[in-house]
């Protein structure tokens, strides 16, 4: 019970700290699946606006012979909760603090990048990491992609 008051804790701090309005949420403390246990699951509902739609972020998908650019920090050191420890059945280690300024920031340079209409594609890499995200890009739009400038396992994942 202790990792989900964490874990709820952290999304308040983090949705406060970056002024996201949470309208609804709810925590379910007994699930199953197909027989097995589900971990203790919060979940949040948010609404969003839109000034006008022509300027919606775009798609999460990679466009042949595009770069793909990542804003804010990669310098993962740790696997801690990474998709990685997830496949490997790692549960455990501590998770790296969060700079919510910094992350302020980079989503206002993002926010700005989709107005404009800079962006082809739009990816966030909270699930699984870069090579996830990558993947799901490359699929998405029907192609490859090459990665360079990583220079760790754990900045992958």
């Amino acid at each position: 019970m202790w990792q989900l008051s964490e874990a709820v804790d952290g999304m308040a701090e983090a949705a406060g700290a970056l002024d996201v309005p949470v309208v609804g949420g709810n925590v379910s403390l007994y699930n199953e699946s197909r027989g097995r246990d589900i971990d203790p699951t919060p979940v949040v509902g948010m609404v969003g606006l839109i000034d006008e739609l022509d300027r919606r972020p775009p798609g999460a998908h990679l466009v042949d012979e595009s770069r793909v650019l990542l804003l804010g920090d990669a310098g993962a050191t740790s696997l801690a909760g990474s998709a990685w420890a997830k496949l490997r059945g790692h549960v455990g280690g501590e998770l790296p603090g969060v700079d919510y300024e910094r992350h302020r920031a980079v989503l206002e340079v993002v926010r700005r990048l989709v107005a404009d209409g800079m962006l082809a594609g739009v990816h966030d890499v909270s699930d699984g990491g870069i090579g996830v995200a990558l993947a799901e890009m490359a699929f998405a739009g029907g192609v490859g992609f090459r990665v360079t400038g990583i220079d760790s396992h754990a900045q992958l994942f």
